[in-house]
């Protein structure tokens, strides 16, 4: 199956023209805010997991 995927990406890819598009002044601030965002949401993820991540190491040794 993924080498189904890889080789469709490949021709899509290979036959592709360039489409000279640009970036607008909003999508830089756009795309450092889905980062931070990102960022953020991953470490409130982890502080609200904290104790069961800190176990499942703990229980490895």
């Amino acid at each position: 199956m993924s080498a189904n995927i890889i080789l469709a990406t490949t021709v899509l890819y290979c036959l592709s023209v360039n489409s000279y598009g640009y970036f607008d002044m909003g999508t830089g601030s756009m795309i450092i805010q889905a980062v931070i965002g990102g960022l953020v949401a991953s470490l409130a993820f982890i502080k609200m997991n904290w104790t069961r991540i800190k176990t499942y190491f703990k229980s490895k040794k």
